[in-house]
């Protein structure tokens, strides 16, 4: 499924760090308030590891689509990008008024560049990117949906958890945001909270002084210009975690 800031390129390494975490510390709780496209706790669930997943996003219309799925539903959608498009101009106009599950699904995988409802995606050579995320998710993540408990919260929902393991993938600063009101500092301070009764990691391209990377990972990037032209540049991406007292 292709979404803003999804972790495709870098989830088996990540997955493998955090299946190293929770075997190290016997872990029977993994919390992942911001799961996006579901790239980490799908790749983690292969794993077959002993622990009860809650997974977790803000966004209405993407955990209604989790949900619904979780229940067997298909989305029914068009072969021709030119009918498909009709419909994303029609769930568009009630994006946020209405957050049904198909509001997730097309409005995230035919969003440009993977953002919702972020303009019609066009110019895909497999046919529609519909199809291509809806092929994805049979792959790599139908037969996983079963074991997690999903909820559409804040992360702040989470206070007062203990002895978990929660992986974070916020929306990045100073990048492109699901949401123009993510308030980071307010975020990382939340962070060093739960990390006093908690393991607590962050992928992020930075962190404040208090926090060291524990993983670093290079990423293929690709970076699309207004005339449509993808060009690719390494990033780093790091794992934090709090340097606590």
């Amino acid at each position: 499924m292709h979404y803003l800031g999804g972790k495709f390129r870098s989830k088996k390494q990540i997955c493998e760090y955090l299946k190293e975490v929770i075997e190290k510390n016997d872990i029977k709780e993994y919390i992942e308030p911001f799961c996006g496209s579901l790239w980490i706790t799908s790749e983690l669930a292969k794993h077959d590891l002993d622990i009860n997943y809650t997974v977790s996003d803000s966004h209405k219309a993407l955990i209604a689509m989790w949900k619904e799925m979780q229940q067997g539903w298909i989305p029914d959608f068009p072969d021709d990008t030119t009918e498909l498009e009709k419909i994303y101009d029609n769930l568009k106009l009630t994006k946020h008024t209405e957050f049904t599950p198909m509001h997730g699904f097309i409005g995230f995988s035919c969003g440009y560049s993977g953002k919702y409802f972020g303009g019609f995606a066009r110019g895909h050579n497999d046919g529609s990117y519909a199809k291509t995320c809806w092929n994805s998710i049979k792959k790599h993540k139908l037969r996983h949906l079963s074991k997690f408990n999903f909820d559409c919260c804040d992360y702040t929902q989470y206070n007062g958890v203990k002895d978990a393991l929660i992986y974070c993938d916020p929306p990045y600063e100073k990048t492109t945001k699901y949401s123009s009101n993510f308030d980071s500092s307010q975020f990382w301070d939340w962070v060093r909270e739960m990390s006093k009764d908690n393991i607590v990691l962050v992928s992020e391209c930075q962190a404040p002084d208090d926090f060291q990377s524990v993983l670093d990972i290079n990423v293929d990037r690709g970076i699309r210009s207004g005339k449509g032209n993808v060009s690719y540049k390494i990033q780093t991406e790091g794992l934090y975690q709090a340097i606590l007292p």
